[in-house]
């Protein structure tokens, strides 16, 4: 105990601080036990956003009428253009950023698969697109392989990765069901659809807080990133938007 308080005494006046729950502790290097907060945060933040995600695609369904819905999928233009912005454009602008900002090979790939990954929960909420989520959903299980195959080879061994086929499926499960749950509410009692439509927009907006809040403030290192990595990140996004509106723009698509 004495040479234990002796080393830190000396540590202390070299301006080296090694926290007392250190599992080895030395003048030159100081070994912390693994911290698994994140990975329970992950867990039960997982299950918190299927939750409510599963609400929220219950009352976007309770908008759609069947007959509108069975018109978007036998006339998939609009569909199409999603198709085209999410696994054509999204990935290669993806790509393409990695190369201009010179990042990490691991950092590249993870761009990357955030360009490949269907999107859904935002989009939902905003633009109440159910066809468009559930086709780019469906589609991601054979797409997202394909397209990091193509665009991760120079980064990394595309063999490597690890395709969540598990998340993309309990998605697909967590949208279809609640969805077409939603479309039958709406055929049967449409009043009442209309009334589980405003608590699931309320869900939406708590959703949204909820992701931020926990993604920027409760994940430890979150935010301990490289400044052209916050610069990418911010581009990123608006890229898809911009993109995306001028191809549903050059196909003569409604402005909704």
């Amino acid at each position: 105990m004495e040479q234990s308080g002796l080393l830190r005494s000396q540590i202390l006046q070299n301006d080296y601080y090694c926290p007392d729950h250190a599992a080895i502790c030395n003048i030159t290097s100081c070994v912390l036990p693994a911290s698994n907060f994140n990975a329970i945060l992950n867990t039960v933040l997982s299950i918190v956003i299927t939750v409510m995600l599963a609400l929220v695609m219950f009352s976007m369904g309770c908008t759609v009428e069947a007959k509108k819905f069975w018109g978007h999928i036998r006339r998939p233009w609009g569909i199409a253009v999603g198709f085209l912005c999410q696994f054509g454009i999204m990935p290669l602008t993806a790509f393409i950023l990695s190369l201009l900002f010179d990042i990490h090979p691991v950092q590249a790939v993870v761009v990357i698969i955030m360009g490949c990954c269907p999107g859904g929960t935002g989009s939902n909420i905003v633009a109440y697109c159910i066809s468009m989520t559930t086709c780019s959903t469906l589609l991601a299980l054979g797409m997202m392989p394909l397209c990091l195959f193509l665009y991760t080879k120079i980064f990394v061994d595309a063999s490597s990765i690890v395709i969540p086929y598990d998340s993309i499926g309990i998605s697909l499960v967590a949208l279809v069901v609640p969805v077409g749950f939603g479309i039958f509410v709406n055929y049967k009692w449409p009043r009442i659809a209309k009334k589980i439509l405003k608590i699931g927009s309320i869900t939406g907006g708590l959703l949204i807080v909820i992701i931020a809040v926990i993604g920027g403030v409760l994940y430890k290192g979150s935010w301990e990133i490289a400044p052209k990595l916050w610069i990418l990140g911010t581009i990123f996004p608006f890229c898809g938007y911009a993109f995306g509106f001028i191809l549903a723009y050059i196909s003569n698509q409604t402005w909704s």
